[in-house]
């Protein structure tokens, strides 16, 4: 414990990697292909679901293959009505294109890209209705934005999400506020936290900008209503538990959970009539659209034509065997088999 009071708390994975592995856990279940990242910012999601998954489309029902860690997205929109950080997400993708088209001459970046990806930077408010995003995505992600919300602007939260665009999945992530017991001794003010700055409650923030923070229990109330409302199903747990034991656990109130929120809307087959909600005065800008190309796909090699680059492998490497890892990323039979493996496992069985 610290001379403040408060106590040492570590997350491992870092308490954001956790939030990220639950959003692309859903986001592989799920099996999309367009993406809308709400609250987007400098892009940290983006990037993540921009690379290049490992081996092309066509491998993911093969059942030798376990492709269940791949997403192959189509489209993917980031929305942020933060000019600087959707400047960063901008620069960072316009980085990623010259890097995957050759022209950066500092960058050995050698990854294959086998679908196509259209991505879109939008500037504004999730308050306002965006045309291009209603029935359009099949996942949409606001990770840790509803807590920055301001009171004009959390009703519209899910009216806008759920009600207008309709994604077959919507995951939310935000804190808990029962967890923040935990960041202190038992009737211990540390002194570390931020007041709620609305005024509405007395409560005490992780975060100089959270306009709210939900406990476990006021969190399940909001999703179940929302859901219920527009036609979906939810499943709300929580991750990020502290490394450390807590030595105060037997005076705190009970078992405090994650320190993290995870909503996971899914829409169901029957919903209610959408409700038109009126023209925006402020539409969302569109500030980059870019298009990552697939790689040229190569003429048709044949098993022999693999076998024999195995073979040509093996003599360079002067090794009687080496691993497929290997074989697929540091040779070029990748591109021979336009990314499907199961070519160059067929030519090897």
């Amino acid at each position: 414990m610290n001379s403040d009071g408060s106590l040492q708390v570590t997350f491992v994975p870092e308490l954001f990697l956790q939030r990220q592995a639950a959003v692309l856990d859903v986001l592989r279940r799920e099996r999309v292909t367009r993406v809308l990242d709400v609250g987007c910012g400098s892009g940290a999601l983006l990037a993540c679901l921009q690379e290049p998954a490992q081996l092309a489309p066509s491998c993911a029902h093969d059942k030798r293959l376990n492709t269940e860690t791949d997403i192959y997205l189509s489209r993917l929109d980031g929305l942020d009505i933060d000019d600087y950080s959707l400047k960063n997400a901008a620069e960072d993708l316009a980085q990623r294109v010259r890097v995957e088209n050759g022209a950066d001459r500092w960058s050995n970046y050698s990854r294959n890209r086998w679908n196509a990806l259209e991505v879109n930077l939008w500037h504004g408010s999730l308050a306002d209705v965006n045309p291009a995003f209603v029935d359009e995505f099949e996942a949409i992600v606001a990770q840790e934005v509803i807590e920055h919300l301001p009171p004009e602007v959390l009703p519209q939260f899910a009216p806008v999400l759920l009600g207008q665009y309709r994604p077959r999945v919507l995951i939310v992530t935000t804190p808990s506020f029962d967890f923040n017991e935990r960041f202190s001794k038992p009737g211990c003010d540390s002194g570390k936290g931020f007041k709620d700055p609305t005024g509405r409650t007395n409560r005490v923030f992780r975060h100089h900008d959270h306009k709210l923070e939900f406990t476990r229990a006021e969190f399940k109330q909001y999703c179940d209503a929302e859901a219920q409302k527009y036609g979906y199903s939810v499943d709300v747990q929580c991750i990020g538990r502290a490394q450390e034991p807590d030595p105060f656990s037997s005076e705190r109130s009970g078992d405090l959970g994650g320190a993290s929120q995870v909503a996971v809307f899914t829409r169901l087959e029957t919903l209610p009539a959408r409700v038109c909600m009126p023209i925006s005065s402020n539409p969302h800008k569109l500030l980059a659209r870019e298009r990552l190309a697939e790689k040229s796909l190569s003429s048709h090699r044949s098993p022999d034509d693999l076998l024999g680059g195995v073979k040509d492998t093996l003599r360079q490497l002067n090794e009687n065997e080496c691993t497929l890892h290997s074989l697929w990323y540091h040779t070029d039979l990748a591109p021979a088999c336009n990314g499907d493996i199961g070519l160059l496992l067929d030519a090897l069985e």
